[in-house]
């Protein structure tokens, strides 16, 4: 009987196995799918991999699938995987660019000027792969928390608790002081030395030698330091952190990153890299030796990445570890590229690039280098934005900026020896790879406070703070007890300030003043508290204050070409956009924002032709209006 019952199950598995192979997959594969930005996942095994404006990206086991049945949107099967895949997220310029990157990778999806590939542990080290802008996408990252809910609360409470952050007295004198000792013979020496590694290509061994070499300098300037390892498609990286710890506020964290390893067209024997990115990563062993001799209120950190080459690899092992343990991350300025800078009269500027989240960080940092250093900068917000080691900060809903020699790869000031064996120091002017550094290292000073006893923090801490016209906002202060002061607000931190109040010493550790918003102007404002020794403190964010009334709505420019602004939005606002036929062709809602940057590019994103367009805005409640929009391409 038994033997009968054996050949029974033999003979079934015999007959299964070719349904399976025809199948095309196993029992038990994980998948990756498209779905709708609003699905909120019921279980833990549905991981967000992506988010764009209009879709997200996840991946779950195939058992996970029906628990998705009845879904607003629906989803698609975009790939089938065993355990441990990796994708890639590349940036295409045309169909022309997909087809021949589809000769390299698997293309399991293409959308705009995206596509996802499916890589392996080979496939990572093809050369090819230096010709396109990629990052890895991660195992999972948060999935964003419900706006509706949100917007309710805002709704249901009057009161809401200030996320202001007022920094401590700013001796500006010695943030002077800390820059200017920074030199260019120094910042020359330190990419020279990383530059004749040879190579720090993350599957070389070499990349250890620049390692070895950042732990020491961070060693010999006193600093805590440590290594993070990971794995980089199969191969162990390094991340070097080195730590500043904060006086006053050491549970907040600001950072200065930039990537160590190179790459080119012959990888393991021949990666300069003196740009890209050894004059990141000597701006953030300069920004740690002259900030080590001073104190500052919040802990800073130095942290230079490894395997950004292969995706953002390093950046995104470390930033999840950030987000595991609860890390208060106030900010991050990323330094990639900085020194390339074509002959005058070729444009000379630093390009800051942020998303939405992180533009009151990339507006603060402007304001400081205005007042240090004066570089010319060129301002970017493109949620897109993701070829450098900031997006991984954003990923995991951390403000940072980067600051490059040019804003992407088809800038006219991009650097043409870039990924090459030709890209050396002698290729660098070392002017201007000095006065970005210094721009950053202003703004990280002022960011993390030179430590000062009047006026240092207050809490929670935060960089978002959003509220309706009419609700009260706390705002609080401390260690001004012994003085009156006076709170002011602005919109911008050069611009005319308003006054809030007055209010007279606190006698004790912390200051509060409940700012009724019923008669303020919607906007986005800075705070500011002044005390009677004429000593100025401001807040770490922008206070957004929206309105149901569209009061300040306002479309910019427009004429627009590739892009355009509406600002002055309600809480919870529905735009539709209408030809002149009276054709709907375009609808967004946008919730808890007072500003909607679109970026229009042809072949790209949401497209709409030349023509003028009519505009409604509907704020949910009864409120409409309309604006005129006209599109030239």
């Amino acid at each position: 009987m038994k033997k009968t019952r054996t050949r029974f199950a033999l003979l079934f598995l015999l007959l299964l196995l070719p349904l399976i192979f025809l199948s095309g997959h196993a029992f038990g594969d994980d998948l990756l799918i498209k779905i709708s930005t609003s699905f909120q996942p019921v279980s833990g095994n549905v991981r967000l991999i992506f988010l764009d404006n209009d879709y997200a990206v996840a991946d779950l086991p195939e058992a996970e699938l029906t628990g998705l049945s009845g879904i607003p949107g629906g989803y698609t099967i975009l790939d089938r995987h065993g355990a441990g895949q990796k994708y890639l997220l590349f940036r295409v310029e045309s169909e022309k660019d997909l087809a021949a990157l589809s000769g390299t990778v698997k293309i399991v999806f293409s959308s705009g000027n995206k596509a996802i590939a499916r890589v392996d542990d080979e496939t990572i080290a093809n050369p090819e792969l230096v010709k396109y802008k990629f990052r890895l996408l991660p195992e999972s990252i948060p999935w964003q928390k419900s706006l509706d809910v949100s917007a309710q609360r805002l709704k249901a409470q009057r009161l809401r608790k200030s996320t202001v952050r007022s920094f401590g007295v700013i001796a500006q004198s010695t943030i002077t002081a800390i820059i200017s000792s920074i030199g260019k013979t120094e910042l020359s020496a330190c990419i020279q030395a990383l530059q004749d590694i040879g190579t720090r290509y993350s599957f070389s061994p070499k990349c250890n030698d620049a390692k070895n070499y950042l732990v020491q300098q961070f060693e010999s300037f006193g600093l805590q330091t440590s290594t993070q390892s990971f794995k980089n498609f199969g191969r162990t990286n390094y991340n070097v952190i080195a730590t500043l710890p904060g006086l006053a506020s050491p549970e907040k964290i600001f950072l200065i990153t930039a990537h160590y390893d190179s790459t080119s067209g012959d990888p393991y024997n021949s990666a300069p890299g003196a740009d890209d990115n050894a004059s990141g990563a000597a701006g953030v062993l300069l920004a740690a030796k002259y900030m080590s001799r001073r104190d500052f209120a919040c802990t800073v950190k130095f942290v230079c990445f490894s395997g950004e080459e292969q995706g953002l690899v390093g950046s995104q092992e470390y930033v999840k570890y950030l987000h595991d343990n609860n890390a208060q991350v106030m900010g991050a300025i990323n330094l990639d590229m900085i020194a390339y800078a074509k002959p005058e009269p070729a444009k000379r500027d630093l390009d800051i690039t942020a998303n939405t989240d992180s533009a009151p960080l990339q507006e603060f940092a402007e304001w400081a280098n205005r007042n240090y250093e004066a570089v010319p900068v060129d301002a970017h917000v493109n949620n897109d934005a993701w070829w450098s080691d900031h997006s991984s900060f954003w990923a995991f809903g951390y403000p940072a900026i980067e600051l490059c020699e040019a804003y992407d790869w088809y800038s006219a000031d991009f650097n043409p020896y870039y990924h090459s064996a030709q890209e050396t120091i002698d290729k660098l002017d070392m002017d201007f790879a000095l006065a970005n550094v210094k721009a950053a290292v202003c703004s990280l000073c002022e960011l993390s406070g030179i430590y000062a006893a009047e006026l240092i923090t207050t809490g929670p801490s935060g960089w978002k703070n959003v509220v309706t016209k009419g609700d009260i906002l706390e705002i609080q202060w401390v260690n001004a007890s012994t003085e009156p002061v006076t709170l002011y607000y602005a919109e911008n931190l050069d611009g005319e300030k308003k006054k809030i109040a007055e209010m007279p010493a606190t006698g004790g550790p912390t200051g509060t003043y409940f700012w009724d918003t019923r008669d303020v102007l919607p906007g986005k404002y800075w705070i500011f508290l002044q005390s009677t020794a004429g000593n100025w403190s401001w807040s770490s964010g922008q206070v957004t204050i929206l309105s149901n009334d569209f009061e300040r709505l306002v479309i910019y420019p427009n004429p627009c070409v590739n892009s355009v602004t509406f600002s002055g939005l309600a809480p919870d606002t529905t735009i539709r956009i209408y030809d002149l036929s009276g054709s709907l062709v375009y609808s967004r809602r946008i919730q808890g924002q007072y500003s909607w940057y679109w970026y229009l590019v042809n072949n790209s994103y949401d497209k709409l032709g030349s023509g003028t367009y009519l505009c409604v805005f509907d704020g949910g409640n009864g409120k409409k209006t309309t604006r005129k929009l006209s599109i030239t391409k």
